[in-house]
């Protein structure tokens, strides 16, 4: 026990002072607790044991918060949690590649049952920079950065160890750095692609309507009668942001006639489901978006394409900047948080 800080009660609660270094005042600690064993337990649950002299600073500061230490939280528990919560703003696959990543991390350095505070900045950096393409880099420093703020929010920790780490660019060779970028669909190839789906209405509107509206798959296998009953628009909720999108259907820019006769023949069709135009696609979406995306790469593969349902909503967006409209009309169209990913939809 010659590693443990001088415990001291104080207001009927343990307590020990850190030294925060030369020229730095010295910070007390309280623990919230006044049996000893406890407050003994908290600071080697922290990783605190040889603190006394606060020869790692970053860590203390990760672990006081306000003076007071948090109850400590292993990454086993952490993850559970975090992802609990993401399920109810986040698509399912974008639920599964952010577990997954910090899955791969936590099993890297054995962090399972160890706190939170336990990651360091050089542990996010040694995952995220040892290999992989630039994008799969950063998907992996957003996932982590999600995950520790989501725990920094509520008193975990006091500083994400993320906020140090960038993706390392200049070590990268150049196949690295390229990102793949989907193809901007041409009219010809959408129209070919209607000729060749004549049986099958969900793939015809899932075509028309990414065309057209820059609707994604998922909010085309999503689509709800009350979204379409409207005289004038198409209103929807979005599956990936929860954004409410007010599409004008006799816009010129965004289909007239074309969007009128489909949405007719939706209308028309015989009822399945008292909610969901495509309830069997609607039941697959929540199952495997994948299945969906897959089906229609393999059917613009058999075209000779290499276009994605995602190349749809490109067009649109590089239809409407080509008709003069703004960044920020655009942005407001397609659905985006901001025009950062908008910019990217309208390169070449």
């Amino acid at each position: 026990m010659s590693d443990m800080p001088r415990l001291r009660l104080r207001k009927g609660q343990y307590s020990f002072t850190l030294d925060a270094g030369p020229g730095r005042r010295r910070r007390v600690v309280m623990l919230g607790t006044d049996d000893i064993e406890v407050a003994r337990s908290a600071i080697r649950a922290h990783g605190l044991t040889r603190l006394a002299q606060a020869d790692d600073l970053h860590k203390a500061q990760m672990t006081v918060q306000g003076g007071i230490l948090p109850a400590p939280v292993d990454h086993g528990i952490a993850l559970f949690q975090w992802e609990q919560s993401l399920t109810v703003t986040k698509e399912k696959r974008t639920v599964e590649n952010y577990v997954g990543t910090i899955q791969g991390f936590v099993q890297q350095f054995e962090l399972g049952d160890k706190p939170l505070l336990a990651a360091t900045a050089g542990m996010v950096d040694a995952y995220v920079n040892f290999e992989g393409k630039y994008g799969s880099r950063r998907v992996k420093l957003v996932a982590l950065r999600e995950f520790y703020a989501f725990w920094r929010n509520r008193g975990a920790l006091q500083i994400n160890p993320v906020n140090e780490v960038t993706v390392r660019h200049q070590d990268m060779e150049m196949k690295d750095l390229e990102t793949f970028v989907s193809a901007t669909m041409t009219e010809p190839e959408y129209r070919q692609f209607l000729e060749t789906t004549t049986q099958s209405l969900f793939w015809r509107a899932a075509a028309t309507l990414g065309w057209w509206l820059g609707l994604r798959l998922s909010d085309c296998c999503m689509l709800q009668y009350a979204s379409l009953e409207q005289a004038d628009a198409i209103i929807i909720w979005t599956q990936k942001r929860r954004r409410r999108l007010v599409l004008p259907l006799d816009d010129p820019l965004i289909g007239g006639g074309e969007l009128r006769a489909l949405v007719k023949e939706i209308l028309d069709k015989p009822r399945t489901h008292t909610v969901y135009c495509f309830p069997r696609q609607a039941e697959i979406y929540r199952g495997d978006q994948w299945i969906l995306s897959e089906d229609f790469r393999q059917r613009m593969r058999k075209l000779g394409s290499r276009c994605t349902h995602k190349s749809l909503r490109k067009a649109a967006a590089q239809r409407w900047r080509d008709a003069g409209k703004s960044l920020d009309d655009i942005a407001i169209l397609i659905g985006h948080a901001n025009t950062k990913t908008t910019k990217i939809y309208l390169q070449p």
